[in-house]
């Protein structure tokens, strides 16, 4: 069962049942910066209320992520992401080889000890990965 927390025309996050303690950002097109830094702002505000330490982060529909905002996901955001004692993040890649090289870049950048992330091709695959 998915409960819809958010949404504009760029992204869905959603409270999904499909494992304890999780929630899905998803990607449905590509997006402008400010609907790119409010989607991921309300995705932050979600997982620090609820205590979601479980995430699919779905880039499958996500085009090239500009420089600054990759630069501002690595910098500003993903520290408090993290901070929220994140334990599983499952990503589904896009098809788009820019926003792969992009988001494969913004992980780089900030994954820490104690963090699982697996990248994956399909929703499927990375819900069933959070599960375990």
């Amino acid at each position: 069962m998915t409960m819809a927390f958010y949404l504009n025309e760029a992204v869905s996050i959603d409270i999904d049942a499909f494992a304890p303690n999780a929630a899905k950002m998803q990607w449905l097109k590509i997006a402008t910066s400010e609907q790119y830094r409010e989607g991921h702002e309300k995705f932050l505000e979600l997982i620090s209320k609820e205590q979601f330490v479980r995430w699919v982060l779905n880039f499958r529909n996500a085009k090239k992520i500009p420089v600054p905002d990759q630069n501002w996901t690595i910098q500003e955001w993903f520290p408090r992401a993290i901070a929220t004692n994140a334990q599983k993040i499952g990503i589904v890649l896009s098809s788009d080889i820019f926003a792969q090289i992009a988001v494969r870049n913004i992980i780089n950048s900030v994954t820490t000890s104690g963090l699982q992330v697996a990248f994956f091709d399909t929703e499927e695959e990375a819900k069933g990965w959070l599960m375990l």
